[in-house]
């Protein structure tokens, strides 16, 4: 299926039609014309393979919007793994499996894979990475020797002591297990793993990895549920998850302790609260961890046969040996395609990455801090103020991260609220979160209940997801961000001239619409909807002449200046403007020099009438065809239809632009669903006359002359009228390709002969 919608964007939605102008000149330019003769070159991948009709991003824009519409679709939790074809001027090249690469492929470059989108399960919610260079002259107020920091074995690093912890946010409404049960044993069996990628960049992270291995210095870890585990390794829905790691492993936990206050004993500075273990004192060992998941913690099971390291040994997450040669790198949150079924290998069931964050490094006291002696406690304090947490306000604003703050903290050594709570209350979102949370993932599991519902679709990646969400109930040009590819299809469906006005990344993917549909519940009764020349039930909404019809259309009586209570309350939604605005939008106002007042005329010449979704004006030429159709912006008051698409639409419910995409689209989805702009069905009458005619025998022109007696009678009404009943949704019955004759009569449900 995904590969049926991506060949339809390709062949019939895109914005240059058959012409590569990619500068909108209208001249052929030579980068535009390679053989020289004189048109633009329809397509031509000599050069730089899938990149003359679209470029790269449009082909791989396509592809992701085509996977993610069969994860909408499917009621499965497997991500879709999709490889697409660049160059279609040769037909499809691929064998549809997406961990092989063919041997017989054109020049590199004519092949693209993606991952679907699936409902977000895990997400990060809170960092913490504390690093404490190795210094001159111990600090008495660390319960570690500074003087003597872990080299490691291979000496990659600077020695250093290091201090992670991550905590993990279940986003979803059902418990995820980490491990499948008797199943995740080994790293080549795991289902959900975190890793550092020493980069910068995240652009430069693959959305798909068909590999168990990791090259050094990076390292990560998988989640295992050994046989003699005993219970599940899950996280409840709407639960936290915290892991912590560490290279000093001399306390037997990973939790981070350091003397900050007048007691002898070393307070507990990460998590922020734990029940297990306040206070540390000097040489402490065997203590028990505060954490979910302590990656240093050898005394129980519950740890050590719960993960596995990928690299090195105990303490290596972070350490010299596997040190990040970048301050900040990213941190990478990933699961198998189907996490149901780990034992599949990789190559079939590749790692997906669905969030990142970035690893902030925060240095506790810097070798420069007491190199002529031990750093004092003041010193030791105003580096802990330091060591802040980076984290989330709530678990989809991934692009919204940011520095622990916590008003006038009572504590403020201890700047993190990692396991959730602070000063033993617990609190369910982090302390720069909202009170209730405001980005949703509109992911649907099943079918569609409109057409309209693909402008919920994301034409994101999952890892671009919730660094990109946010975007998702902007206005469509305000969805793109600092890309070129928006958030959802909607931007693409109501915006075929792209923000930027650049020729090549026009579109007309709103053609799209006029091939898909949801069958009515009418519809479906009439059985198989294939074999259904004609959808019963449907309205034209060029014929609506009363404002009941589209009242009753909209579930709404308002639509009509009147603003009566309905059984006492006032509806939700305020539509008492919309009949004369969908007037104005279609028949156009006439004059109010010619009438006295602004009023409508069907067929008047400044009417737009509703055309098909298919319907094509030249984006190239800065024609915005949606304008045309029932996707057509708000009017303004007094004027006609002729808007950007960047402001609300007609049958918006907010026709501001803003708010809730889903609600916004209530009212088109109904419309949608239960309109046309086809008729069928027509009424149709004729009259024949006989007149006499002369024909120039010069010129050939002729002249048409008075009636005809055709029966002597001295009057001249020997004219014909009829009335006919049309069903030309019987056309195809009505021809037989055997004897290529057309049988008018089955088409003419009802015929009367006036005179």
């Amino acid at each position: 299926m995904a590969r049926d919608i991506y060949v339809l964007l390709y062949t019939l939605c895109g914005g240059l039609e058959s012409e590569s102008d990619l500068n909108g000149n209208g001249m052929p330019d030579p980068s535009e014309d390679k053989n020289g003769n004189g048109v633009f070159d329809s397509w031509d991948h000599t050069t730089t393979p899938g990149t003359t009709l679209y470029t790269l991003p449009q082909l791989k824009e396509m592809a992701q919007f085509a996977v993610n519409l069969v994860d909408e679709l499917d009621q499965d939790n497997v991500v879709t793994i999709f490889e697409y074809d660049t160059d279609l001027s040769d037909g499809w090249d691929l064998d549809d499996q997406a961990w092989t690469v063919e041997s017989a492929l054109p020049p590199s470059g004519y092949r693209g894979v993606v991952a679907g989108v699936e409902g977000q399960q895990l997400t990060f919610s809170e960092t913490l990475w504390v690093r404490q260079e190795q210094l001159v002259n111990d600090n008495p107020y660390t319960p570690f020797d500074d003087t003597t920091a872990p080299a490691g074995t291979a000496g990659m690093g600077a020695p250093a002591y290091h201090f992670v912890q991550i905590e993990l946010r279940n986003a979803s409404p059902k418990s995820v297990d980490l491990a499948e049960d008797n199943v995740t044993t080994t790293v080549a069996t795991g289902s959900w793993r975190l890793r550092w990628v020493n980069d910068a960049s995240i652009g430069n992270v693959g959305d798909v990895s068909t590999t168990n291995t990791l090259s050094t210095p990076e390292n990560g870890i998988v989640f295992l549920d050994p046989p003699a585990s005993g219970t599940k390794l899950s996280i409840g829905a709407g639960q936290l998850y915290s892991i912590a790691t560490s290279n000093y492993p001399a306390p037997g936990s990973a939790d981070l302790f350091v003397n900050y206050d007048t007691s002898p004993e070393f307070e507990l500075v990460a998590p922020r609260f734990g029940t297990n273990q306040v206070n540390m004192t000097a040489g402490a060992t065997g203590l028990s961890p505060n954490t979910d998941l302590d990656l240093i913690n050898v005394a129980s099971t519950l740890y050590t046969d719960r993960y596995k390291l990928i690299n090195g040994v105990l303490g290596d997450f972070i350490s010299a040996d596997y040190s990040p040669t970048i301050s900040n790198p990213i941190l990478v949150l990933e699961r198998r395609a189907n996490p149901k079924q780990p034992q599949i290998p990789v190559t079939q069931n590749p790692w997906v990455v669905v969030d990142w964050t970035r690893l902030i490094q925060r240095d506790l006291v810097a070798s420069s801090v007491g190199s002529g002696s031990a750093p004092t406690q003041a010193d030791t304090q105003s580096g802990l103020q330091n060591t802040t947490s980076q984290e989330r306000p709530q678990p989809l604003a991934g692009e919204s991260e940011t520095k622990y703050l916590r008003p006038a903290d009572p504590e403020p050594f201890r700047q993190n609220s990692i396991k959730g709570t602070v000063n033993g209350t617990i609190e369910g979102r982090n302390v720069t979160g909202p009170t209730t949370y405001s980005l949703l993932q509109p992911h649907f599991d099943r079918d569609f209940a409109s057409p309209v519902e693909l402008f919920l679709v994301p034409l994101r990646s999952p890892k671009e997801l919730t660094r990109t969400i946010q975007l998702g109930d902007q206005q469509p040009s305000n969805q793109y961000g600092a890309s070129t590819t928006p958030y959802t299809a909607a931007a693409k469906f109501l915006l075929p001239i792209h923000p930027s006005g650049t020729a090549q990344l026009h579109n007309h993917w709103h053609r799209l619409l006029a091939l898909v549909e949801v069958p009515t519940k009418m519809h479906q009764q009439l059985g198989d909807e294939f074999a259904t020349t004609r959808v019963p039930g449907k309205i034209n909404i060029n014929t609506l002449r009363h404002p009941q019809v589209l009242a009753a259309l909209l579930d709404s009586p308002l639509v009509h200046g009147d603003v009566s209570p309905v059984n006492g309350h006032l509806p939700t939604i305020d539509l008492t403007n919309l009949w004369g605005d969908f007037l104005i939008s279609r028949d156009g106002e006439l004059a109010p020099e010619y009438t006295g007042s602004g009023m409508t005329l069907p067929g008047y010449p400044g009417s737009n009438p509703f055309r098909d979704l298919g319907h094509t004006d030249d984006v190239g030429a800065g024609d915005n065809p949606i304008e045309d159709t029932i996707l057509r912006s708000y009017p303004p008051t007094g004027t006609t239809s002729g808007g950007t698409g960047t402001d609300g639409g007609l049958f918006d419910v907010n026709t501001s632009g803003s708010g809730n995409n889903i609600l916004r689209r209530q009212l088109l989805t109904k419309l949608m669903n239960n309109t046309t702009t086809r008729s069928n069905v027509f009424f149709v009458f004729i009259h024949v006359q006989f007149h006499e005619a002369y024909e120039d025998p010069t010129t050939g022109a002729v002249r048409i002359g008075g009636q005809i007696d055709l029966n002597g009678d001295n009057r001249r009404d020997d004219g014909h009228r009829g009335f006919f009943i049309v069903d030309r949704s019987d056309a195809e019955q009505a021809y037989d390709p055997k004897t290529g004759k057309f049988d008018w009569k089955q088409i003419v449900k009802h015929r009367l002969t006036i005179h």
